[in-house]
C-alpha cells in the first residue's frame, strides 16, 4: 500500500470512528424510545431533526476549520494553524448560546411546524428543551475535532468522541425505563462521511504544500473509496430491509413507512458515497462558493419541487425520498464535473471564497 493510501485510510477510520459514534447511540436511542410507543418514537423524529438542523452550523465550523488548519499544516506553519483551532473554538462556544437562546425561545412554534399532531409537538418539545442545552458543548467538541483532523492528530478525537457516546448509549435506556423519565430521559446526552473528512485534511495539505497534482489524486482516490463504502452500505441496508425496521419499533405501520423509503434509500447510498467524498475534497479545497451554489440549485430545482408534487398529489413518504434522491443526483453530477476541472487547484495557504 503507497504512503498516500495509507495516511488516507487513517484518517478515514479516525474519522469514520467519531462519525459513526453519534449514529450508533441514536440507533440505540431511537431503538429505545420506539418501545415507549408511536408518540414518542414520533416525538423524537420531530426533536431530532430539529436538532439536527440546528447542529449543521456546527458542521461547517468543524468542516471548515479543517481545511484552514490543513493548509497551514502542509504549509509547515503549526502555529497558524494552533490559532486556526482557538478561532474556532469561541467561534462555535459563541454561536452555541446564541442557539440555545433561539431554540428555548422558539421551541414550540418550530417542533409545531414539523409535527403533525399536538401529542407529537408536546414529546418533541420536551425533548427538544433538554437536548438543545448541551448544544454549546457538541458545536466546541466539532471545532475541536476538525482542528485535529487538519492537523492529522487521529487518536483524540476518537478517544473523545467514543468515551462521550458510549455513556450516552449506556445512560440511555436507564434513564427512560429504571428512572422513569421516558422521552426526556433519552436527551440527557447527545458514515460515509468519514471518507469526506479524510479528503478535507489531505486535499487541503497538498494544496497548502503547493502540490496540485496530489491534491488531484486524493480526489480520485477518496471518489473510489466513497463509492466502494456507498456500495458497501446499500448491500447491507439491503440484506436488512425486514429486519431493521423490526428493531425500532414494534408497530406494524411503522415498519410499513420504512419499507417505503427503504428501496430509494438503498438506491441512493452508491451515489452518495461519491458525493461526500468530494464535498471533503472541495471543502478541503476551499471551493466552498461552488458548494454553496450546487447545494442551492439542487434544493430548489430538485428537492423542491418533487416534494411540492409529493405534497399535491399526496405520493407520501416515497415522494419525499424522490426528492432527496434527486437532490443528491444533482450534486453528484456537479460536483463530479468542478471536480475533472482545474478551478479548485488552487495551492498555497489559505484562497479567498470563489
Amino acid at each position: 500500500m503507497t504512503e498516500p493510501a495509507r495516511r488516507m485510510l487513517v484518517l478515514a477510520a479516525s474519522a469514520f470512528v467519531v462519525l459513526a459514534a453519534e449514529p450508533v447511540y441514536l440507533l440505540v436511542d431511537t431503538v429505545v424510545v420506539g418501545h415507549l410507543g408511536q408518540r414518542a418514537l414520533a416525538g423524537l423524529g420531530v426533536g431530532a431533526a430539529l436538532l439536527g438542523l440546528l447542529t449543521i452550523i456546527g458542521t461547517f465550523v468543524e468542516y471548515g476549520t479543517t481545511g484552514r488548519a490543513a493548509r497551514w499544516y502542509g504549509a509547515g506553519r503549526y502555529d497558524d494553524a494552533v490559532r486556526e483551532g482557538v478561532q474556532a473554538t469561541w467561534l462555535a462556544l459563541g454561536i452555541g448560546v446564541v442557539v440555545v437562546v433561539v431554540g428555548e425561545i422558539f421551541a414550540a412554534p418550530l417542533t409545531g411546524l414539523l409535527a403533525g399532531s399536538d401529542a407529537t409537538q408536546a414529546a418533541a418539545e420536551s425533548w427538544f428543551r433538554i437536548a438543545v442545552l448541551g448544544l454549546p458543548g457538541v458545536l466546541v467538541v466539532m471545532a475541536g475535532n476538525g482542528w485535529m483532523r487538519g492537523v492529522q492528530r487521529t487518536r483524540q478525537p476518537v478517544v473523545i468522541v467514543v468515551v462521550a457516546n458510549a455513556l450516552s448509549a449506556v445512560a440511555s435506556p436507564l434513564l427512560v425505563y429504571p428512572a422513569d423519565m421516558g422521552l426526556r430521559g433519552s436527551a440527557i446526552a447527545l458514515l460515509l462521511d468519514s471518507f469526506a473528512i479524510a479528503a478535507q485534511s489531505l486535499v487541503g495539505a497538498a494544496l497548502g504544500g503547493t502540490d496540485a497534482a496530489g491534491a488531484r489524486l486524493v480526489a480520485a482516490d477518496i471518489a473510489r473509496w466513497g463509492l466502494g463504502a456507498g456500495v458497501a452500505f446499500a448491500l447491507l441496508y439491503a440484506a436488512g430491509w425486514s429486519l431493521i425496521p423490526r428493531a425500532f419499533s414494534p408497530s406494524a405501520d411503522v415498519q410499513h413507512q420504512a419499507h417505503i423509503l427503504w428501496p430509494w434509500f438503498v438506491a441512493m447510498l452508491p451515489v452518495a458515497g461519491i458525493v461526500f467524498a468530494l464535498d471533503g475534497v472541495l471543502i478541503g479545497a476551499g471551493d466552498v462558493g461552488f458548494l454553496r451554489t450546487i447545494t442551492v440549485v439542487s434544493a430548489v430545482f430538485a428537492f423542491a419541487p418533487l416534494n411540492l408534487a409529493a405534497l399535491h398529489w399526496h405520493w407520501g413518504l416515497g415522494g419525499i425520498w424522490a426528492g432527496l434522491t434527486a437532490f443528491v443526483v444533482v450534486r453528484f453530477a456537479g460536483m463530479v464535473w468542478r471536480v475533472r476541472g482545474d478551478r479548485w487547484l488552487v495551492t498555497g495557504t489559505l484562497p479567498k471564497t470563489r
